[in-house]
């Protein structure tokens, strides 16, 4: 967990009573089984703990290791050193502010493209193709910055007119 950011308080309800009893003094850390998801609160110093239980109980729940079957749990793919904040397919969520960005390496990625392929010159010539990368690339950026679909739908829609133009200029000179 990040240090520099203050862990989440969770509210009491009739479903999740708390980590702490009435006295302040902290409660066994219970764990909830629905379906694949194992639901459980405990406080930021026993989390790490109550994670590692919730494997264990898993792969004991399911005979533990045995000769004629697989590991239930893969430590090939398990990464404890996960944090609220990770990148995930050029995504970058916080599970504690709720906010999904575009990871820098993408971001960057994306800007050298523009700049390179000469995307900000107006005299740029360009393939269907190329018109097809470029809006693809923009596309999956704006599912995450929603707000950059009203740009490209404005963008797009210049450049089925440029495309329509070329393509009936093209049929009068052939």
């Amino acid at each position: 967990m990040s240090a520099d950011i203050p862990f989440g308080q969770a509210n009491r309800d009739a479903l999740n009573p708390g980590v702490y009893d009435e006295n302040g003094k902290r409660k066994p850390t219970s764990f909830t089984a629905h379906v694949d998801d194992n639901v459980y609160a405990e406080i930021a110093k026993y989390l790490r703990r109550a994670i590692a239980v919730s494997m264990v109980s898993v792969d004991e729940s399911f005979g533990g290791s045995h000769e004629y079957q697989e590991d239930i749990l893969s430590d090939e793919k398990l990464n404890l050193l996960y944090e609220e904040i990770r990148i995930l397919l050029g995504r970058l969520p916080n599970s504690r502010s709720m906010i999904v960005d575009i990871s820098p390496c993408r971001r960057e990625k994306t800007i050298t493209y523009i700049e390179q392929e000469g995307w900000l010159d107006q005299k740029r010539d360009a393939t269907i193709r190329d018109i097809a990368r470029i809006f693809g690339l923009l596309h999956s950026i704006c599912d995450i910055n929603i707000w950059g679909r009203a740009q490209l739908l404005v963008l797009q829609h210049l450049l089925a007119e440029c495309i329509r133009n070329s393509y009936n200029l093209a049929q009068r000179n052939f």
